[in-house]
Order: C-alpha cells, then structure tokens, then sequence
C-alpha cells in the first residue's frame, strides 16, 4: 500500500483517521532522507515526522533511518525488516540518486507492506519525478522515477500556479496525466485502485485540461 502526501506540517483529519487504522499493529519504521549528507538535519526531520505519528497516538518500538553509512546489504536489511517506510520530504533529486547509489529500487519494488512518500518523497516513488518551477528550482524537471505507483504521476504542493507548468511538462514529456495533491491531501494507491484523503481539491491535469476528481467516485 502506497501513500502520497502533497506536503504540510503534520497530518489532517481525514488522514489521521486513515493512519489509525492503516497502521495499527505496526511495530517499525524507516526513514529514507533526502539529504543523507547532513545528519543534524535528518536527525532533526526525523524526530518531527515521528512527533505526527505520535501527536495521533501512532507509536513505533523500532525506528531506523537508511545513512551513508549503511552499505547496500545493510540499507536493504533496514527495509525488509520494516512495517512502514517513510520516504521523507526535501530534494527528490539527491533522494534519487542515494536510492539508486544504495540499490534500493528492486528491494523497494518487492516490499508489500506500508510506503508513504511526503512531498520530494512522494514525487520519488512516481513513474516520473515531477518537479515545477519554483525559488529553489529555476526549471522544470522531470526525472525517472522508481515507479511504485503503477505509472501514476503526481504533483506535491499543488496549486493553481502549478498549472501552466504542469501542463508544458505533459506537452513536452508527453505523460497522459498528472494528479494534483493540495499541501494537507494524500492519495492512498492499493490493489483497489486510489483513494484522495483530504478536504481540499484534487484535480487532474491532462494536455490542456484541469478536472475536479470525484472523490467519492474514485474511492
């Protein structure tokens, strides 16, 4: 089961809800940062991400974050040992790139239990890693992906803004369509197909064309 969030601090309602019962009777999680070179900074991400599981009284026994350090046995042991992975938030790219050095992509691809990707780590797990135009990214990018998500392509910390960029990346890249996230909304992606969680809009973007999704429609 795989959870994209579109960002924020901490976790709304809706998706509170979905945790507790989603994560009930999971005893591990481990972390996989994006910037794995500055230990104070993924120390310090690390504790917060563990403080929105804590504040909605979600509690893990064993807790391991994927570094440097590790070698590729190591880093692999770390996930099949997990419940839950967390892909953090920050720069995809590096995220990518230290996925790729640590040969995480098959290990990720044949684990069947929890993956939530936030914001960079959401774009990671995509068929394409799809990042607008911002202050910290002078051009759009558009990366490969490890594809978690069953050719399913998203956008974090949508809004209206996002637009005109989304759609030169689908003219350009010629992808079919791209989901919308808000900063506090997530899709669930299991073998039921998707769920939106979240009281903002989602769309979808496609060539020239932004669609409302039905969320009740596409539980």
């Amino acid at each position: 089961m795989i959870y994209l969030l579109g960002g924020g601090l901490g976790f709304k309602e809706d998706l509170q809800n979905e945790f507790r019962s989603a994560l009930k009777n999971k005893n591990s999680i481990t972390f996989i940062p994006t910037s794995p070179q500055d230990k104070i900074k993924c120390e310090k991400y690390k504790k917060v991400n563990l403080s929105w599981f804590s504040d909605i009284g979600i509690n893990f026994d064993n807790v391991s974050m994927i570094n440097q350090e590790d070698d590729i046995i190591s880093a692999q042991d770390k996930i099949i040992r997990s419940d839950v992975i967390f892909l953090m938030g920050g720069d995809p790219i590096t995220q990518l790139k230290f996925i790729s050095n640590k040969r995480l992509e098959n290990c990720l691809s044949e684990y069947e239990e929890i993956i939530i990707g936030i914001s960079a780590g959401a774009l990671s797990i995509c068929k394409k890693c799809i990042i607008t135009k911002d202050q910290d990214y002078p051009e759009n990018i558009v990366l490969d992906g490890i594809d978690l998500t069953n050719g399913i392509n998203v956008d974090v910390h949508y809004t209206n803004e996002h637009d005109e960029n989304l759609y030169q990346i689908i003219e350009k890249h010629e992808i079919d369509k791209i989901y919308a996230i808000p900063e506090d909304g997530a899709v669930r992606i299991n073998n039921e197909g998707m769920k939106f969680i979240g009281k903002d809009k989602f769309y979808i973007i496609k060539r020239g064309l932004k669609e409302q999704v039905n969320i009740q429609g596409l539980k």
